[in-house]
């Protein structure tokens, strides 16, 4: 689109009305969309001609265990917003081949604004010549992310407390997990007691780990996913996390253990009934996941 490349020229000549006006985002998506609008994974990073980066991390693509999701933001020099509007003109969509999405795919949506002009590209992850095509700017847009996860605004993160040691007859194990909120902005969470079926979701993730040789290729790690439950009656619908605060829960679950040995054990809190605020307030949507306690069978 030669229009928007003449926009390019323009703020990188100096034109401060088109800057501010300027505007990229980045969206990975991967899942069915839900009934909250939200796919049952999705990041959405936005960059302002300003400088302005806000990541909207709603359940990481692998659910990596410890990964704090939510809202992050942070500030970046314009010298860094011209070098994205750099990028763009040296990779201009509009002469990129279409790729084809398939319902299952996990699909990344690159667009921008600039002059009144909209430009979008949309490809699988599995596109490898068009991943490659646009290496430097998705790199840019990559470290951008990076940088704006380390300014937590509002965002959810997960800790289990297990026993170290537990019996191999065992069958109910009492359980903390402790939600925290490390931004200075407060928002709503579904309460765990209150989660429904289907995509909803408070559950102890375990399996036996096994023997590492270097010698020998491990087996693949078998997993197990139970409930997670609560003996408390009358819960309150949402919790508030409150800007820097943590919440903890005390709950149980049902276990079976199949050997002896060190076994691993993760919490995950998906919640994606409701929309994304309450009342004006914002309210979390998505998933998250502890970080992998190791226990002792025996």
């Amino acid at each position: 689109m030669a229009a928007i490349q003449a926009v390019f020229d323009r703020i990188l000549a100096g034109d401060a009305h088109l800057l501010d006006g300027f505007a990229v985002q980045r969206v990975v998506t991967s899942g069915r969309r839900t009934e909250s609008g939200i796919c049952i994974h999705e990041d959405r990073l936005d960059i302002a001609g300003d400088g302005r980066v806000r990541l909207a991390l709603h359940r990481s693509l692998s659910d990596m265990p410890g990964r704090q999701v939510g809202v992050f933001e942070t500030q970046v020099p314009i010298d860094v917003i011209l070098g994205l509007v750099r990028l763009l003109k040296a990779h201009p969509f509009d002469a990129m081949p279409p790729s084809q999405v398939r319902p299952a795919d996990t699909v990344m949506r690159v667009s921008v604004v600039a002059g009144g002009l909209v430009s979008e590209f949309v490809f699988p992850s599995s596109d490898r010549a068009a991943a490659a095509a646009l290496r430097p700017l998705l790199g840019e847009l990559a470290s951008l992310l990076t940088q704006a996860e380390q300014h937590p605004s509002m965002t959810l993160g997960m800790m289990l407390a297990a026993p170290q040691r537990i019996a191999i007859t065992d069958r109910r194990l009492a359980l903390s997990v402790v939600f925290g909120n490390f931004g200075a902005q407060g928002w709503w969470m579904t309460h765990p007691a209150r989660l429904a079926d289907g995509d909803d979701l408070f559950a102890l993730y375990y399996g036996h780990l096994p023997e590492v040789r270097d010698d020998v290729m491990p087996p693949p790690l078998e997993i197990a996913r139970v409930p997670l439950e609560m003996s408390v009656q009358d819960v309150p619908e949402l919790i508030w996390m409150g800007p820097r605060t943590k919440v903890t829960i005390e709950c149980s679950a049902d276990v079976r253990f199949q050997a002896a040995g060190p076994h691993f054990m993760r919490a995950g809190y998906c919640a994606y009934r409701g929309e994304s605020t309450v009342a004006s307030q914002p309210r979390f949507v998505g998933g998250v996941f502890s970080s992998d306690v190791e226990v002792q069978v025996a």
